[in-house]
């Protein structure tokens, strides 16, 4: 098997703007069907791997219904010659559905997407195959707890 065609930097780089705007969305359902093949692997920090579309999609739904707001801001990006591998790193902004303070959250976080062979999707848009992600949220989670707690103790 021969490694995929790589599109240019710039074709990259407006995928990674795509891929970010839409999950700025925070529609799962769409996020999911136009990024990710429907065997692909999500792997985030030291978590166990999500595969498979119903997994992944059940993975981004719960997360996704939990936020208000998420950004990415691409700092830089490499793609590895001879190969359908691509380095990103990110800034990220999260604000938490439900938070009375609206507290803004930024992590900086690192991806490193896979591409298949045959990787596009609806439209030809490139579809990752295997994707490992490197961040810290756990400031993003705990202010869900806080908001979720602080719900559940007034009745809502």
């Amino acid at each position: 098997m021969s490694p995929p065609a790589i599109p240019s930097r710039e074709e990259i780089h407006q995928w990674l703007l795509d891929f970010h705007s839409t999950s700025a969305a925070l529609d799962a359902e769409n996020y999911v069907d136009k990024f990710f093949t429907p065997t692909a692997t999500i792997h985030f920090g030291n978590l166990p791997p999500v595969s498979g579309r119903e997994n992944i999609l059940a993975m981004f739904t719960q997360t996704f219904a939990a936020l208000d707001s998420m950004e990415h801001e691409v700092v830089h990006f490499d793609i590895v010659p001879g190969t359908g591998r691509v380095y990103q790193a990110a800034d990220i902004t999260y604000v938490v559905k439900g938070d009375p303070k609206r507290e803004v959250f930024t992590v900086r976080g690192l991806a490193v997407c896979d591409w298949p062979e045959e990787a596009e999707g609806e439209g030809g848009v490139m579809r990752a195959q295997r994707m490992q992600i490197f961040l810290d949220p756990s400031a993003v989670f705990a202010r869900m707890g806080e908001v979720a707690a602080a719900r559940a103790g007034a009745g809502v």
